[in-house]
């Protein structure tokens, strides 16, 4: 829709043990939202930042902007933010969450190592 919605990063560090909590490959479970072609995409780290690639790499890299600790924002995704969730069976996931209301969803499963590669 072209909205164009100032995303405001964090000036605070944001810890290596979250980065590398965060780094992996993904099962897309909204694929509109992050990739309109692959059911899997990578976020990774390139340099000193940290992007999601989508698996069949015909987008560039879109930028991961850290609004906390625990919370970051992508320019495609409008209007929302995105966090990191370990539920209850141990699976990974990052929610898709809508700031000032109680909306939260998963959006994208972490896969084990062992499946990411296959």
């Amino acid at each position: 829709m072209g909205w164009k919605k100032q995303i405001v990063p964090t000036k605070e560090k944001i810890s290596n043990d979250f980065v590398d909590h965060l780094v992996g490959e993904y099962e897309n479970l909204t694929p509109h939202h992050f990739s309109p072609f692959a059911k899997k995409v990578t976020i990774e780290k390139q340099g000193e930042h940290v992007v999601l690639v989508n698996s069949e790499r015909r987008n560039e890299p879109v930028p991961i902007i850290f609004t906390a600790e625990n919370k970051f924002r992508l320019e495609q995704v409008v209007n929302s933010q995105l966090g990191l969730l370990m539920d209850t069976q141990g699976l990974t996931y990052i929610t898709l969450e809508q700031p000032g209301t109680s909306f939260v969803s998963k959006a994208l499963r972490k896969l084990p190592k062992r499946l990411a590669t296959q």
